[in-house]
């Protein structure tokens, strides 16, 4: 069963406090510590057929080879694994096999016991993706995701994960005290948490010169009887403004930034207990924020209903299995299919209109993800342009080139504050993508993200799409009438046949239907019925565990239905790609 990014987390650690101290030499347990690391991640070697000691003619013996999918080295402690490269090329040049059809490693590792350079020498031959001390590794344990199942993307993306989890903390507890003493309505306390989060994120990058959220929380809390509400929500109303007028001294490095975030100025009084955990979260290099992790603010934002509404957050190995092989593997494929230039760039226009939706998006986790993988393909397609125009001779397409606009991220979200989270999420990974990518719209103003949506996604329509991918909520059916009310579940049987039995002992609901029990059955049958086209059908089905089913059946009405595995047994987690009918395989 696949492991939970907490799981490996946990693993890795074990892992990394009975190895990190080895000196011996690399004969004696570079088997043992490879078929451990292994199993950190959740796998078994030989289940998965990656083989010790693999012999290629001129390059000798593999310390371990998973056809496809990676080779390692492993030398004794302290050897310097740059010394190893040119021996790694050689194994990997020899990995592919024409003969059987056999691709070359997708990656490569050298690993010194306390050190390891991940290599993924198809596409960045020049230098290691990642070089990391084995202490590490829990950390940033997403960059051996490989190591899960062929169908789990690694991120080999460097953020600041406990800082982000450090700042949220801070904001958590701010935002917690707000509430606790009234300090104003509920909404508008989650208003200026966001608005807040962005100066933080804007002042690092730049958007915002001269600190003028900084400056004004530093002069609040110089001030004896300091008013927030007028301060910062000054500062807040004048980045709702188009024009010069009225950005002078602190403010005059602010720009208007629109996006929606800024409509509704919040103005809340901070005591200043309040401000010095915002300054503390200021303190924070917010440009290496983990938007990945950001849900973690989600938390403190939510409080005590975050169990009632099913949300939770999950690690970014968990997205990946689900975005990896829903979306980067198959255009990957297709990247690597294009023979011309302008056959890559026809097909770059494809992928920068293609539309990802989650309709229980939450904090936008899987939405962040999402947009950085396509944001990592357009670039791939870019350079396999220019490496076919290069190769074949034939002239480089005209520009401009386009690019994955932000607006391809769709969601919804039943949570006012879980939506603006994610759009702030969105806003931030925008930026972050265009230092590591190039070319988008322009930061500011932001991006109006009418695309994530406020409202029950079980009972609104769902807008046209490409990809469906998500976390469904879940909510135990012993709970689902408690929580949600008679009139809901009373259309919930009505809407998707589902049924609810109830107790005589207990008293307690059980929803059941052919798949499982709980609130995932309904989003479930909506996924299924997603159509989109005219006549579309979904024509990849994911879900955590479970590489794409590609099995149809006929129906009457000559439209292709896949038979979709349960979410029961996989987390709930599932991923749909929806295509036109026109090319479905009869």
């Amino acid at each position: 069963m696949a492991l939970s990014g907490p799981e490996i987390q946990a693993n890795l650690r074990a892992f990394v406090d009975r190895w990190l101290d080895y000196d011996g030499t690399e004969k004696a347990e570079a088997q043992t510590f490879l078929n451990e690391l292994f199993a950190a991640y959740g796998s078994d070697r030989l289940d998965v057929g990656a083989h010790f000691e693999d012999f290629r003619t001129s390059a000798g013996f593999m310390d371990l080879h998973w056809p496809g999918i990676c080779i390692v080295e492993m030398k004794r402690p302290g050897t310097d694994t740059a010394t190893a490269r040119d021996q790694i090329r050689r194994y990997w040049t020899e990995s592919a096999d024409e003969d059987t059809d056999q691709r070359a490693a997708r990656y490569v590792v050298i690993c010194s016991f306390q050190h390891l350079e991940i290599w993924q020498p198809g596409e960045f031959p020049k230098n290691p993706r990642v070089s990391l001390a084995l202490a590490d590794l829990p950390d940033r344990y997403d960059v051996l995701a490989f190591l899960a199942g062929p169908n789990v993307e690694p991120s080999f993306l460097v953020h600041d994960r406990e800082m982000t989890k450090e700042a949220a903390s801070h904001l958590a507890a701010m935002y917690e005290s707000l509430v606790d003493r009234v300090a104003a309505p509920p909404q508008d306390i989650q208003r200026f948490v966001m608005q807040s989060v962005w100066c933080m994120f804007a002042e690092d990058l730049k958007m915002l010169q001269d600190w003028p959220f900084e400056k004004t929380v530093e002069k609040l809390l110089r001030d004896p009887e300091p008013n927030s509400a007028r301060e910062l929500g000054w500062l807040f109303e004048i980045l709702n403004q188009k024009g010069s007028q009225n950005r002078i001294g602190d403010l005059a490095g602010t720009t208007y930034v629109n996006g929606d975030l800024f409509a509704e100025p919040a103005k809340v009084m901070l005591n200043h207990d309040e401000l010095r955990h915002l300054r503390q979260a200021i303190s924070f290099n917010w440009s290496q924020v983990d938007p990945t992790i950001f849900g973690s603010l989600m938390e403190g934002v939510l409080g005590d209903r975050r169990w009632e509404l099913g949300a939770h957050y999950t690690h970014e190995v968990d997205i990946m299995k689900i975005v990896g092989p829903t979306i980067v593997r198959p255009w990957n494929e297709r990247i690597a299919a294009t023979e011309t230039p302008q056959q890559a760039r026809d097909l770059l226009d494809e992928l920068c209109s293609f539309r990802v939706l989650d309709p229980a998006c939450g904090c936008g986790n899987f939405l962040y993800v999402a947009y950085r993988e396509l944001r990592a393909l357009e670039s791939q397609l870019k350079q396999r342009i220019r490496d076919l125009a290069r190769e074949t001779g034939l002239p480089e397409p005209a520009g401009p080139w386009p690019f994955v606009p932000l607006t391809n991220m769709q969601g919804i979200e039943i949570e006012p504050a879980s939506a603006l989270i994610a759009r702030v999420t969105l806003w931030m990974g925008h930026r972050q993508m265009i230092d590591l990518y190039g070319e988008a719209e322009r930061p500011l103003p932001l991006v109006t993200l009418g695309t994530i949506q406020t409202a029950d996604a079980l009972r609104v329509p769902w807008p046209e799409t490409d990809c469906i991918v998500g976390n469904p909520p879940f909510m135990g059916a012993s709970h689902l009438r408690a929580a949600q009310g008679d009139n809901y579940v009373d259309w919930l049987k009505k809407a998707f046949g589902v049924g609810i039995r109830i107790s005589a002992s207990t008293g307690s609901g059980a929803l059941r239907n052919i798949y499982c029990r709980g609130s995932v059955p309904a989003w479930w049958r909506r996924t299924r019925c997603r159509r989109t086209w005219g006549d579309p059908h979904p024509s990849t089905t994911c879900s955590l565990g479970a590489g794409p089913s590609r099995r149809r059946s006929r129906r009457s009405d000559g439209l292709v239905r896949p038979r979709c595995t349960s979410p029961s047994s996989t987390g709930g987690l599932v991923a749909t790609t929806l295509v036109p009918f026109s090319t479905a395989s009869k």
